[in-house]
């Protein structure tokens, strides 16, 4: 498969296969994986749906202190897009992790290698 740049208005945001995931009937998320949106959800990710249902649950945003009234909505394409007109798309964030961790926060570091959507080889130096 070729490879050719995505962009969001101006900016190149990154590189994927032509085509997209769902016209090759492929999960998004993990690529061995078949997607059925009608069995997967419309992202072909069970665990977004939820996601979505716990965040907008009034006791989970009392316990995070989150305002009542603000729906938590998974993939939101305007922030997305807003997001990395800004220029905070790919940028190496390792240097951060150390710091955070000596405070004592805990993290997940996810490096997939079998996803459309978050490309693995983008993830080591080179």
């Amino acid at each position: 498969m070729a490879l050719s740049s995505v962009s969001v208005g101006p900016i190149t945001i990154g590189y994927t296969a032509e085509g997209s995931a769902s016209e090759t009937g492929l999960n998004p998320y993990d690529v061995r994986r078949k997607c059925d949106p009608s069995e997967d959800g419309p992202l072909c990710y069970k665990g977004i749906l939820w996601t979505e249902t716990w965040l907008n649950n009034p006791k989970t945003k009392a316990a995070l202190g989150a305002e009542p009234s603000r729906k938590f909505e998974a993939c939101n394409t305007k922030v997305y897009e807003s997001f990395f007109s800004q220029g905070d798309g790919m940028h190496n964030s390792a240097a951060l992790l150390p710091e955070l961790i000596n405070d004592g926060i805990r993290l997940l570091v996810y490096a997939g290698d079998a996803g459309w959507l978050f490309f693995f080889c983008t993830l080591h130096d080179h």
